[in-house]
């Protein structure tokens, strides 16, 4: 799964999609080798997909909603990785 895991990952950072991790180990988590060819991905403390844009005259009019849907169908095999392979988040309300 982790070759699969780090070509999403690539084709969502070419997509201009950040993909980041809300903190990363300092080092290689226990039982990896430093040089593991997926050390960057091995060290992140979660996965989020993220995307921002600069405020411009675009945000009058319908084009927001058409650039987060689309942020959103571009993430979603993230989604569905992270639930196959993690499993779905244990936390009721995400948003509360």
């Amino acid at each position: 799964a982790g070759p699969a895991f780090a070509t999403l990952i690539e084709r969502l950072r070419a997509a201009d999609v950040e993909v980041t991790a809300r903190d990363t180990l300092k080092t290689a988590p226990r039982g990896y080798p430093k040089d593991h060819p997926r050390i960057e991905l091995l060290r992140m403390k979660g996965c989020i997909a993220w995307q921002s844009w600069e405020i411009g005259a675009w945000l009058d009019s319908p084009e927001p909603v058409a650039r987060v849907r689309e942020f959103l169908d571009t993430a979603q095999p993230l989604v569905t990785w992270l639930d196959t392979h993690v499993g779905p988040s244990e936390i009721d309300d995400a948003w509360g």
